[in-house]
């Protein structure tokens, strides 16, 4: 955040290039709700033993 700057939106600040969100826009709670309600269907019943991040790629990659 530059200095001085404060109340910025969280738009704004995920659009800072300091801040280096590869999509340019924090995650909200319906994009996290969506993959765990995938997880507790039988859609996944063949999904075990993984790690999935909901991090809009800015995660460290591995």
């Amino acid at each position: 955040m530059k200095t001085g700057q404060t109340n910025l939106a969280w738009e704004e600040y995920a659009r800072e290039p300091e801040h280096d969100i590869p999509h340019g826009q924090l995650g909200n709670t319906d994009e996290v709700a969506k993959v765990i309600v995938f997880l507790a269907f039988e859609a996944a019943s063949y999904v075990t033993g993984t790690s999935i991040n909901i991090d809009g790629d800015s995660g460290p990659s591995l």
